[in-house]
């Protein structure tokens, strides 16, 4: 080293730092191909959306333009944050005067209709409560067994002056890839991440069911499916093993406003 000239010790930086760079490429790519799928989804997409305002100045308008960077992360948060107020605990009321969970209901009027998936548990002679969720507990009655599509709707005896916010369904069909949000837990809300990996029906235009990738949560019976814009998408089958599986929630939504 002590031989080398000024030019030489910089051509040999260049070698080394080109090295380098070359192996830390190939030890990344080795790395992300070894990682789950569900590591890789944290990896998250960016939104820019230019908006335009007009601003009044002396010598008149002029227009701005300013440009939001939105993550994905961003989307996730908020859409559960949407959904919170949407949804209820309902308990089954045995004859014994014990209670059991039953499912996760989602709010649909702010009247006290509520939807929720019809489980092997359903049983129309049983009585059913509702948790709210600032914690209010109102007796449910039975309004109309949607069975055709797999779900329930009931109607709350009361409903809390506030804190409650009805859903909005989806009125766009799921893609394939598209990211999703399932909210579940029998007490309070846990969130997974996945995404659409196949839709099941009739045809492409009236998926029955909704397939996804997501794993390894609590499974709770009737949990919401919601897009990164807020909206139902599905209603979780209890009945199929990993609880990946969804029904279309426009086919229960449309079912239950007949």
């Amino acid at each position: 080293m002590e031989n080398l000239t000024k030019t030489q010790l910089v051509l040999l930086t260049l070698l080394v730092s080109f090295v380098t760079s070359i192996a830390t490429g190939i030890m990344t790519v080795s790395l992300l191909q070894g990682t789950s799928s569900n590591v890789s989804q944290t990896i998250n997409r960016v939104v820019e959306k230019t908006i335009e305002r007009v601003v009044e100045t002396p010598s008149g308008a002029k227009t701005i333009k300013e440009v939001q960077v939105v993550s994905e992360d961003d989307r996730i948060t908020a859409a559960i944050a949407r959904n919170t107020a949407s949804l209820v605990r309902i308990k089954v009321l045995n004859p014994d005067g014990s209670s059991s969970f039953y499912a996760i209901g989602i709010i649909v009027s702010k009247d006290g209709e509520i939807i929720a998936e019809r489980t092997s548990a359903f049983a129309s002679q049983f009585g059913f409560s509702a948790t709210f969720p600032d914690g209010t507990i109102s007796n449910l009655a039975l309004a109309r067994e949607l069975s055709d599509v797999g779900a329930v709707l009931f109607k709350a005896a009361g409903v809390p002056a506030t804190g409650i916010s009805p859903a909005v369904v989806s009125k766009a069909l799921p893609k394939l890839g598209q990211t999703v949000v399932v909210l579940e837990g029998q007490n309070d809300n846990f969130s997974l991440v996945g995404r659409v990996t196949n839709l099941q029906g009739e045809s492409s235009t009236t998926p029955r069911l909704i397939d996804t990738d997501i794993r390894g949560g609590r499974e709770t019976a009737g949990a919401p499916l919601i897009d990164l814009s807020g909206d139902v998408l599905g209603i979780r089958r209890s009945d199929v093993p990993g609880g990946r599986v969804f029904i279309y929630a426009p086919l229960v939504f449309n079912a239950a406003s007949r």
